[in-house]
Formats: C-alpha cells, structure tokens, sequence
C-alpha cells in the first residue's frame, strides 16, 4: 500500500474514532449531568413536601393532644363531675373549636367504654369500642388512613388522643381534618415542567392522592420499601423506571415517617433528557462535517509529503554508489527538504572526514607525547592532595576531644534538669514526633511502675491499655499537628497499685531550631480530691432542688386546701356580695397555687413560663364564671419568655384580677365578646402586657387612682409597687389595660 493511500486511511480513521468517542463521552457525561441535575431537583422536591405533610401531620397530632388535656373534655368523661354540666361545656368547646378552624370537620368525645358522650354531629350514643380509631387512641395519640367521612361527605383524616383523669384512661377525643391541605401540596405543578407529577403511596403501596395524569381511579404502585424506614435518615438517588402509566419516568421518593407513606416525585424522561437529544443531533451533524473537511484536507498534504520523498530517495541511491558530489537537495520548507538538504550536508562531511582522518593519523605521535605529560603532572597533584589528607586527620582528632568535653556538660546538665523533674509531684514527660517517650520524671515513673532510666524508647502500649493508649496517641498527633498546646483533660486512670484516680492533663508543643514540631510535653496533675468536693457540691444541691420542689409543692397544696375551704364558706353563703367576694378571693388563690404547680412539675424551679399559665388560668375561669347567654372568644397571645417566681406571682394575679373583671361585667346583655391578652418581650427585657375586651367599657369618668374596688386597686398596687411599671387604662370600643415593666431590674434574666 503506497504512502499517500496510507496517510489518507489513517488520518480518516483517526478523526472518525475521536468523533465517536467525543460523542459517545459528551453524550454519556451531559446524560449524567442532566439525570444528576434534574434528579437533585426532584429529591428537593420530595424532601421539602414530604416535610411540609409531616409538618401538617405533627400540627394534626399537636390540636388533638391539646383538646384531649383541656378541662372540658377531661370534666366530660370524669364520673365525679356533674355530667350535664359537662357534656354542655364540651359541647360549646366542640362549637367553638369547628368555628375556629376550617380544616375540622367533626369532633367525638369517647368515654372510656367506647360509646359517643359528645360529638358535632348527630351520632351520641354510638359504640365505637371496636374501632381502630377508639383502639388505637386509648394507647396514645394515633393518626389514622385517609377516608371519606359519612357524616360529612368529605375524605379526611382522623386524630385520636386519650383523655386522662388523674393519669388514669378515662376516654377518647377523635378529630376528623379535611386532607385539602395535603392534597395542594401534592397537586403543587409548580417546578414540575409538563410531565412532572408528585402524589402520596401508603404503606401498602396504593395512591392515596391523585396523580396529574389518571384521574377516574388510584392505581397501586410498586415502591422500595426503604422508602418507609421510620428513622427518617433514608436518602435515595433518582433513578429510571416504568410509572404507572407504562412510561419511562426519572423518579425519586421520600418517606414520611409519621404515617408509614411514601411521596414520588416523576418526570417524563423524553423531557427530562431532551436537552441530551439536541446536543447529540448536533455532534452527529459535526461529526459529519468533520469527516467531509478531513478527505479534503488528508489529499492535500499526503501529495506534499510523498514526492519530495520519492525524489530523496532517488539521490540516496546515487550516494549510496559512492557519488558524493552529487546533489539531493529540494527547495521545499518543510521537515522532508530539511532532511534532503541535510543529506547533501553528510555527503560534503563525509568528503572532507576522509581528507581529515590521513592528516591526524600523521599527528598521533606528537599528542601521546603530550599526553604522558600530562599523567605526571597528575602523579604529582595526587602527593600534594595525600599531605593535605594526613593534616586533616589530625584536625579531626583535636576536634574529637573537644566534643568529648562538650557531651560531658551536657550530661551534667542533663542530670540537673532530671534532679529538677524529679522535685515536681505531677507527672512530667518528653516525647518525639513518634510517640515514643525521650524522657520522664519520677511521678510518671512511679504512675506507671516503670524505672526513670527505662522509660526513654517505650511508648503508651508499653505502659497503658491499648484502648488507652490509642486515645493518648490521638491526642498527641493534634497537639504535633495543630502546633496548638491543649489543657485540661479529665479522665480516670488506675494507678500502679490498682486504685483508681482522676487526672487532669495539659499537652504542648516543642519547635526544633527551623519552627517545625518535633515533639511535645506532657504534664499530669492528680485532682482526685478536688473531684471528690465536687461530687459532695453536686450531692447537696440535689438535696436542695428535691426539698425546694417539695416547698413549691406544699405551698401549693396549701393554697388549695384554703381554696376549697373558701369555696366551701361561699356555698353556705346566703349574701350575694359575700359569695362574689369569697369566689374572687378563690380564684386569687388558686392563680397563686397554679403558679407553684407549674414550678413543681417544670425542671427548672426558679422560673416559670407564663403561656401554659395563662391557657390554664383562662379554663379556671371560665369553670368559675358561668356566662351562658354569651359567646366569648379569647385570642392569647404569650410570648414564650421565661419569669422568676418573684415576678411571676404579681403578673398572674393581675391577669387573673383583669380576666375575672371582663367575665363580670364586659359582657352583660351581649350575645357574643372577645377577651384578648397579649404579652411581649424585647431583648432588652422589656414586658409589655395587655388584657382587654370588646365589651361595654368602663363608666363615664373612670380614674384607677380613684377607684374603690378591691380587684382593680390590687392591679394598680402590684404594678406600681411590686413590678415597678406602668399602667395605662383605655375605655374606647371596650376597655384595654397596658401595663410595661423591666423585668431585669426587678430581679429577672
């Protein structure tokens, strides 16, 4: 095969492979970037609604629970209560509730046997002892599948939380939620392209929302099951698969723990890779032109390289024969005229080599005469270099003994800094870059019953535990590492002599002459003792925090006991007046004593926090003031900040004196009212609390400072004198009371 027909093949192919490897690679790496792109989108996806359905679950399960601990539904299933009374308060609770709150659609109240005592709809007296829901709900708080309602029609969810009296099982609250906010979560196109679909699986494997693309029936569908562990620490990768419709979808899952589901997140693949599509049909047309531009361009210049060569190889031939005047050069520029002129160049060397080679043949004599001159001059420069070798020795040796001297003081000065190591009670040891010990004092040597003089070349497995001595080797290398030194590392040992002992350890670096670590210090103090006084300390303010738990909880008990004595004086009471003061008097009481409960059942027993406070003093007194011709709503609002008992104390009274006033008087004659209490905090520890009523307001004229009434009088007297703040009154469409004061100057955090 002639060059030019060689060339042209092999340039060809080699464009033609690096076309289709460029292709195949360009196709292969924009596939997986766009599976890798659009995969991490869909993921996203399914992570941030599968989250945002386990946070409606959990709110879900947060309104159930709170239902189930509220004093309405708890009196309702307590025989020692009087059962009409309560099912009429449970009930009004229940109408409040489904005002409130769009998403309910049906609240029941179970006793404990199962039968329907309270419901929103017309099903009281119903055995509901044998459902799941009732089953369920009696063990802890259950949220069940998602059902259509037959009472109202609508698929829902349905909540179940027990209801316990004296932490005894005394019923069961069931709560059924419209499931519209899951299903416009997952019905959400948006970031979904065209094809793009999200829905929910249950833990059977079966759609329980709609899918974007088949709306007359739910098909089941087939999901990894790891999509249901319940640790919520699953992660899965996008993938390729078959949907339900049969198509090829790029498909990932995430799981929702709360209710063992499942939700998928697809796209078509043909619109996920189209992109991939495009730029492959354009490489192809690339990869064409290529071909075409490359058979042009190969004859072009295989015609260039192959004649200058074939004339070349005519004047080689013609050299060869011995002709060295003959002339092969070309007048081309490139590497081939190169070599043609560079033919003619060996040919005139090879002339004028000839005439060269008998001219130094007639010299040769002469230069091996010069040369055995040379040799003894060399002889003689080798004599001189032995002398200077000689007095060189000797400058060695007297050097010899001056290092001799030297390493004596440094071993006299080195058993100096050993008397001195040995004077130090805690431990004191040297080691390299290795860890291996350099040196030691006597504490360390008595600790590890180990000889001073034998510890140098061991390590912590010769004097240590192996797990031991792998976190003492760990330690090392940060401290060499970091070039940081590292203090106060507690830890119990066992001594030599098998007694255990806490040691505090500090580690530092030690830098060569150049700045680079080249080993550290280690020195270990025996705080035993101070270990010891301090386990006594913690010992007694235990102590301490069990005998002020059980302050708190006596003066609570107490506080009742008066409370139900007052209560008592006030049934036997035949004077209106006498009664209403006597149950004021109450109530003061049992805001002080709701204070001490919540001090005794919290961890922390020197605060209090005044939003489950307020929640339950509210219940109290709606209990206490009967106002049954009135609808009354309360909006609280208690920012969750934390009061001293010292503050805690005035504030909850002036809140229960505020609230029993709105109940008495703000709202007679008046078929509904709002009570709202508010209660702010700045950083600077600023308190602003407000109660107030859209009632009928205060008479004409009012002035707090003038006022005669007990209730009113106790508001001001606690604002001004105990929490050192302000009070201000409004009287306009109802009757707001602000009161601000700094809760750091009064003792606060």
């Amino acid at each position: 095969m002639k060059i030019r027909t060689k060339f042209l093949a092999v340039m060809l192919s080699l464009v033609l492979i690096t076309g289709m490897a460029t292709l195949l690679i360009g196709r292969t790496i924009a596939t997986g970037i766009i599976k890798e792109q659009i995969g991490s989108h869909l993921e996203t996806i399914a992570q941030s609604r599968a989250k945002h359905i386990g946070t409606v679950l959990a709110d879900y399960k947060q309104d159930t629970e709170m239902l189930a601990t509220g004093i309405p539904f708890r009196n309702v299933v307590d025989k020692s209560k009087n059962y009409t009374e309560s099912v009429e308060v449970a009930n009004l609770r229940i109408n409040d509730t489904m005002q409130s709150r769009e998403d309910v659609s049906r609240i029941r109240v179970l006793d404990e046997s199962g039968i329907v005592i309270a419901s929103s709809h017309a099903d009281v007296g119903y055995d509901e002892s044998m459902s799941e829901i009732f089953l369920k709900g009696k063990e802890g708080t259950y949220i069940g599948d998602i059902h259509t309602s037959r009472f109202t029609g609508k698929d829902v969810l349905s909540a179940a939380s027990p209801i316990l009296v004296n932490g005894k099982f005394s019923g069961v609250v069931i709560i059924n939620f419209d499931v519209d906010k899951i299903l416009e979560i997952t019905t959400d196109e948006t970031g979904l392209g065209k094809t793009g679909e999200t829905y929910v699986l249950d833990r059977d494997g079966y759609m329980i929302t709609p899918p974007r693309f088949i709306a007359d029936t739910l098909p089941k569908y087939d999901v990894d099951p790891e999509c249901f562990v319940g640790t919520g620490n699953h992660k899965t990768a996008a993938a390729l698969y078959k949907d339900y419709r049969g198509v090829e979808v790029l498909g990932t899952h995430a799981s929702i723990p709360a209710m063992n589901w499942c939700l998928v997140a697809e796209i078509d693949e043909k619109e996920a890779f189209a992109p991939v599509t495009r730029l492959t049909a354009t490489m192809f047309s690339v990869l064409a032109a290529l071909l075409l531009l490359g058979t042009v361009i190969c004859i072009r210049v295989s015609g260039t390289i192959t004649d200058p060569i074939v004339k070349l190889h005519r004047g080689t031939e013609e050299i060869m024969k011995g002709n060295l005047d003959y002339k092969v050069g070309t007048g081309t520029d490139d590497e081939v005229g190169e070599l043609s002129r560079a033919f003619d160049a060996m040919a005139a060397n090879l002339k004028e080599s000839r005439r060269e080679l008998k001219e130094y043949s007639k010299g040769l004599e002469t230069k091996v005469k010069e040369r055995t001159a040379r040799l003894d001059e060399l002889l003689k420069e080798s004599e001189r270099q032995r002398i200077a070798i000689f007095n060189m020795l000797e400058d060695v040796t007297e050097t010899k003994d001056d290092l001799m001297l030297m390493g004596e003081r440094l071993r006299q000065k080195s058993e100096e800094q050993k008397a001195l190591l040995s004077t130090i009670p805690a431990s004191v040891y040297f080691k390299d870059r290795n860890g291996n010990y350099i040196a030691a004092n006597k504490a360390f040597a008595d600790k590890t019953g180990t000889p001073v003089d034998e510890i140098a070349g061991k390590t912590d497995y010769d004097f240590f535990p192996e797990k031991q001595a792998d976190a003492y080797r760990a330690e090392d290398q940060e401290v060499m590492e970091s070039g940081e030194p590292k203090y106060g590392i507690e830890e119990v040992v066992t001594r030599a002599d098998g007694e255990p002992m806490w040691t505090s350890t500090s580690k530092s670096p030690f830098f060569g002459h150049d700045g680079v670590v080249i080993g550290m210090v280690g020195i270990t103090h025996n705080i035993t003792e101070l270990k010891n006084a301090e386990n006594r300390i913690k010992a007694s303010l235990k102590e301490k925090e069990v005998l002020l738990r059980e302050i708190h909880h006596r003066v609570k008990n107490n506080l009742q006991v008066v409370s139900s004595l007052l209560d008592m004086q006030a049934r036997g009471a035949r004077n209106e007046d006498t009664v209403d003061a006597l149950t004021e008097s109450r109530n003061r009481l049992n805001a002080m004593a709701l204070i001490h409960a919540q001090l005794y059942e919290s961890s922390d027993l020197s605060e209090i926090n005044m939003k489950g406070f307020v929640d339950t003093l509210l219940m109290q007194l709606f209990q206490s003031y009967q106002v049954q011709d009135t609808t009354i709503t309360p909006i609280i609002s208690i920012v969750d900040y934390p009061f001293p008992i010292s503050m805690a104390v005035p504030v909850g009274l002036i809140i229960n004196e505020l609230l029993t006033n709105a109940l008495k008087y703000a709202f007679v004659n008046r078929k509904e009212g709002t009570i709202k209490v508010s209660l702010t905090a700045s950083e600077e520890g600023r308190i602003n609390l407000m109660v107030s009523d859209d009632g009928t307001g205060l008479p004409a004229g009012f002035d707090i400072n003038a006022t005669r009434t007990l209730g009113l009088r106790l508001v001001k007297i606690l604002t001004e004198d105990q929490l050192r703040g302000n009070l201000e009154v409004l009287s306009k469409e109802g009757t707001t009371f602000n009161i601000e004061f700094d809760i750091r100057t009064n003792g606060g955090v």
